[in-house]
């Protein structure tokens, strides 16, 4: 798994077009790059001909962050330059000799891997077998057609984002493939540990010394901001991005965009803690064109009501992420907004309960389920039709497998798929490059990149034949997403949709199914490993590297799905064939 993401991930700050968030203001004209989809605005930059063998594809789709049109022309212009930039540099790079690095910066750039891999898992490293097993095959990677086979390309991956080297002459090859081994070991090792619950001094990093070392805190916090949302090891929704902007406006207001990051105090960014407490909900459009701090000032005169202490926090984590993302980049020496969050009244299993046993039954012998007119906006009205498409089929995909309402809505047909004559889905953001912007996917976490063996009771109802039937990419094309490329308008028609039924009622959601979902694995009595992989609640993933364990693996999943069920529920009316006990083919 270590290696698998290493290489796919967007693993370092080396390579991808930089968007400044805060460039000064441009005349608003229209930019040959800047294109627009499902509400949002893109850079759309071709590769030059010359140096197409470097990409997959033949062109860079980089969204802009921003819905705004005159935001995008000036990001637009920063991002497509520092595309020139990169290509120019790719060019130099391409056109000069292989270069002998010497055993330091081997080492440096070996340093960088591991770190990456602690950035990514650490927190999360979910369990320990996964790691065992790359300890094992590391340890049986030693000869150089071996290192070649399983190092080579990930090496040519690291040496691809790398700012300083290009290619390497056979001398550093040889060198280099034995190091990376060992320091993909050594993350293993280490993440090993975490996932047994040890998070002792990391002595393994030490053996990289000050490879990595450079000069901390010379760097203003507006430059700090730009650099962190421009990090393409780090993936963030355009939701995720547009929220940054109300932090990062607070960091501004009260502490100012040209103040080092190495003089940031932690009074400072208490003082951004308070502000966010005064702000109101949707004080962008309360009050447009107004600082925050105006904003807080009005919203008390006008008895507006405030953020959440749950929105709040969600800022304050921000916060502490940036300053964390410092740290680890070594642009500064600690973390001035860690552990700020606010105590909320309501705890997190609070905050959604699970739909009501009784009220299950409820929902699915609601038109939509029995017969209605049609299910849009006859769904909840008696009739002879009997559609199934995704309002049909996204609730029942949440109540038997664990599917968030993203990862439902946005199920290709080639997700389903089988493993050792297992139907399986799979959910992960694996997506062909040429595919388009909006039929591409998103996972919540990393942890949500799983595959969850297919239910009986799904069979039975004819989920396969469904897919099979389905034409297009997307197994639920219809479902669309909103412009910030989430399927809102799911989640309010869910909302509805339990109000037909007459079950509405407080911390009732659509992601109450998850809940639903949850209780039952555990009411079927199985190991924690099993239920955080079937739920993607732990950072296991879907990996490829099981080997020869992998359909064993699923074999234990599809019976832990079996044992899935609800006292009570009996959807035999939506059956099109006896439902078996497990499926497969």
């Amino acid at each position: 798994m270590i290696f698998q993401k290493l290489s796919s991930s967007n693993g370092f700050q080396l390579m991808g077009a930089t968007v400044s968030c805060y460039s000064e203001p441009m005349e608003d004209v229209p930019h040959p790059r800047l294109h627009k989809r499902k509400n949002t605005y893109y850079l759309r930059a071709s590769y030059p001909a010359d140096l197409l063998h470097l990409f997959k594809g033949k062109e860079r789709w980089k969204s802009l962050g921003t819905t705004d049109y005159r935001e995008a022309v000036r990001r637009v212009r920063a991002a497509s330059a520092d595309f020139d930039a990169e290509m120019e540099r790719l060019r130099a790079t391409e056109a000069g000799p292989p270069a002998n690095l010497s055993q330091r910066e081997i080492v440096r750039l070996c340093g960088k891997a591991y770190d990456f891999a602690m950035r990514q898992w650490e927190d999360q490293p979910g369990g320990a077998v996964i790691y065992e097993k790359f300890i094992d095959k590391m340890s049986r990677t030693n000869t150089a057609a071996e290192l070649e086979a399983e190092i080579g390309p990930h090496l040519a991956e690291l040496l691809s984002r790398s700012s300083t080297v290009g290619k390497i002459d056979e001398d550093t090859k040889a060198r280099f493939l034995p190091a990376l081994r060992d320091t993909i070991r050594d993350a293993a090792t280490t993440l090993r540990r975490r996932a047994n619950n040890d998070y002792g001094t990391d002595h393994l990093v030490n053996r990289f010394g000050g490879a990595n070392k450079k000069p901390a805190g010379g760097l203003s916090l507006r430059r700090l901001m730009d650099d962190y949302l421009a990090d393409p090891s780090v993936r963030r929704g355009e939701k995720t991005l547009l929220s940054y902007r109300i932090l990062f406006d607070a960091i501004e207001e009260l502490i100012g965009p040209d103040k080092l990051v190495r003089d940031v105090t932690r009074e400072d960014c208490k003082r951004v803690r308070s502000l966010l407490q005064t702000i109101p909900k949707n004080a962008r459009k309360v009050y447009p064109g107004k600082s925050l701090l105006e904003a807080a000032r009005r919203a008390k005169i006008e008895g507006k009501p405030l953020m959440s202490v749950g929105t709040v926090n969600s800022y304050l984590n921000n916060q502490s992420s940036l300053f964390n993302w410092a740290v680890k980049e070594e642009l500064a020496d600690r973390n001035p907004a860690r552990d700020l969050q606010l105590a909320d009244p309501v705890k997190d299993r609070n905050k959604r309960k699970p739909v009501p046993q009784t009220d299950l039954s409820k929902l699915f012998q609601m038109p939509l389920y029995t017969g209605c007119v049609d299910d849009e906006n006859g769904y909840a009205k008696r009739g002879t039709n009997h559609p199934r498409r995704g309002r049909f089929w996204v609730p029942l995909l949440a109540l038997f497998h664990g599917l968030r309402q993203g990862e439902a809505c946005q199920l290709h047909k080639t997700d389903v798929r089988q493993i050792g004559g297992v139907w399986c889905l799979m959910l992960s953001e694996e997506d062909p490059d040429e595919m388009e912007v909006e039929d591409r996917k998103r996972i919540k976490t990393e942890a949500g990149e799983r595959f969850v063996p297919l239910h009986a009771e799904l069979v039975a109802m004819g989920f396969l034949d469904f897919v099979r039937s389905c034409n297009g990419v997307r197994l639920f094309p219809e479902l669309e997403r909103d412009k910030y490329g989430y399927f809102s308008t799911m989640s309010k028609w869910f909302g509805r949709f339990l109000s037909k039924a007459g079950v509405k009622q407080p911390r009732v959601t659509f992601h109450s199914l998850r809940h639903n979902y949850r209780d039952a694995l555990r009411r079927a009595k199985l190991s924690r490993d099993v239920i955080q992989a079937l739920g993607g609640w732990a950072s296991d993933g879907v990996d490829d590297n099981y080997g020869g364990d992998l359909e064993a693996f699923v074999s234990v999943l599809a019976d832990a799905v079996a044992r899935v069920s609800y006292d009570g529920l009996d959807l035999s009316h939506l059956h099109v064939s006896a439902t078996p006990a497990r499926a497969v083919a």
